[in-house]
């Protein structure tokens, strides 16, 4: 994939850089399934079925979801309906508030005077990135969705989950969750059980040197995880694990630590994303109990600090002390629509310092086989 540096931009990118600053103006508020309906603007808010009441018996297998296919570029197709954009119907309401262009509430005040507020998508979903985020990022990293798929599709960067201590029924009041990122993915042995392969850093090879083959993604593949997100290369202690997830009516809700990092790495390019108020959804019970035609959709979504942000500039080709680096803190400026730590209540007194995000991924059944050296992102600047 081509990759342009942000000293290769020239004066005409900077143009539309500028002209992007006043852009995204929909953006819709996205309803945190953690969240209880909002009580305004008459939105009664998207949100992910409750926790099941009934304790239940742990299950005693884990359960592998991969997740691939980051959808990115949510703005639907050139010339469609911008009220059909893909973006409205992804994500959460994560300020609880109900933000219309009548209805101006919103939980932190607008970085400058005289824009207009970012407003929400439909039934309260707050989704700054997907509406407005996207053709910034493209300037810097042209071509980054696509780099990112099919990356993800080699085995490489997805996200990675395991789940235990489900019952395996559609409504479970408690699982366990570990959140990682994969390595690699190749196929199982023929007739069941891990491959046999030598792992060199971050690759694995076959016993004749041949590289690994990528997975099938039949259900059969085994993935490596990242050993940096486990304490001393021991897979029984993940840096991140959830005991207060659940499943309802098939769907897992899993509200995840504070900045769980998710390192997304591409060929040339990649970004670390760092939210807070960090949720993962979807039905877990289609992928390993009710197979659908397609595979099932799940939800990231949460709020990306401002300086987070700009501090992946580099990874995306948008390098620190150029004219396009300071234009991006610019824009995204004047993109942020939430807070990072919101109060309990809020407070249009507080300036907003953070971007509502929710991407999906597609889930994928897998196998676990253990950890390995995770890749470095891809950083174009010097």
């Amino acid at each position: 994939m081509e990759w342009r540096k942000a000293a290769c931009f020239d004066t005409r990118a900077l143009a539309v850089l500028v002209a992007l600053s006043s852009v995204g103006t929909s953006a819709c508020s996205v309803f945190d399934p953690g969240l209880l309906p909002s009580e305004g603007g008459g939105c009664t808010g998207r949100v992910p079925p409750a926790r099941v009441a009934d304790a239940d018996a742990p299950g005693d297998e884990t359960y592998v979801v991969v997740l691939r296919d980051i959808l990115i570029d949510q703005r639907g197709e050139p010339g469609d309906d911008p009220a059909t954009a893909p973006w409205r119907d992804i994500g959460f309401n994560l300020d609880n508030l109900c933000t219309t262009a009548t209805e101006a509430a919103t939980e932190c005040r607008p970085p400058s005077e005289g824009l207009p507020i970012q407003v929400d998508g439909n039934d309260g979903i707050d989704n700054t990135f997907g509406n407005s985020f996207f053709p910034v990022l493209s300037l810097g990293a042209a071509g980054i969705d696509t780099d990112l798929i099919m990356t993800q599709e080699r085995g490489v960067g997805a996200v990675l989950l395991l789940i235990d201590d489900w019952n395996g029924e559609p409504n479970d009041s408690r699982v366990t969750v570990t959140v990682t990122q994969t390595v690699f993915g190749t196929p199982g042995a023929p007739g069941g059980g891990p491959p046999n392969i030598n792992i060199v850093g971050s690759e694995a090879f076959q016993p004749d040197d041949s590289p690994a083959p990528p997975p099938n993604w039949d259900g059969n593949d085994y993935f490596w995880g990242r050993s940096d997100t486990f304490i001393a290369n021991d897979v029984n202690t993940p840096n991140v694990r959830v005991t207060t997830a659940y499943v309802t009516d098939g769907v897992l809700v899993a509200r995840l630590p504070d900045r769980t990092p998710i390192k997304l790495v591409g060929t040339t390019l990649g970004v670390e994303v760092t939210l807070t108020d960090l949720l993962a959804t979807g039905n877990v019970y289609e992928m390993f109990f009710d197979p659908q035609p397609t595979p099932p959709r799940v939800i990231v979504a949460g709020r990306w600090g401002f300086n987070d942000m700009i501090a992946q500039g580099p990874n995306v080709g948008v390098c620190i002390g150029t004219p396009l680096f300071r234009t991006l803190q610019t824009i995204l400026s004047n993109m942020i629509d939430v807070l990072q730590d919101p109060p309990e209540e809020p407070d249009p007194n507080l300036p907003c310092d953070a971007l509502s995000v929710a991407v999906t991924f597609d889930g994928y059944v897998g196998r676990f086989g253990g950890i390995a050296l995770g890749q470095d992102i891809p950083s174009p600047c010097p």
